[in-house]
């Protein structure tokens, strides 16, 4: 998979969290054509000074790109898109060991080899519902 204009601005955004919250440190992640798989770290210190949170990291990403894919949209000709360039909510999981770790950065990196099989994927919608013709 490799990403377009808009995919590369997206994982810039990503590596570039850690200016913003400095006490964030950004892990695996990659971007698919229609959604973004990422892990980044918050130690301690942020929770204990009450600096951020992840609903703050998300939330600032999901602004930052969209902005960024908004003006991308005139200088860029980037695809426009309906109401939202992400979806309301987001799927979390709290990382408790390192087994955990990493079975969640083996499934991002296997994301893409996947993607054929992904029920997001148009493609893959429309081999499901292709009927094959009878003999």
């Amino acid at each position: 998979m490799i990403p377009n204009e808009a995919g590369r601005m997206v994982l810039r955004v990503w590596k570039e969290m850690p200016r913003r919250f400095h006490y964030v440190t950004m892990d695996e992640s990659i971007v698919m054509p229609n959604h973004f798989h990422g892990i980044f770290i918050i130690t301690d210190k942020a929770f204990d000074e009450g600096t951020c949170s992840l609903g703050t990291v998300v939330g600032a990403f999901k602004s930052l790109t969209t902005n960024e894919y908004i003006l991308g949209l005139d200088s860029e000709g980037w695809q426009p898109f309906d109401r939202r360039l992400w979806q309301r909510n987001y799927y979390e999981h709290i990382i408790r060991d390192d087994k955990d770790l990493d079975r969640i950065r083996n499934y991002i990196s296997l994301n893409a080899a996947r993607w054929s099989e992904d029920t997001e994927n148009p493609a893959h919608e429309w081999r499901i519902t292709q009927k094959t013709p009878s003999k």
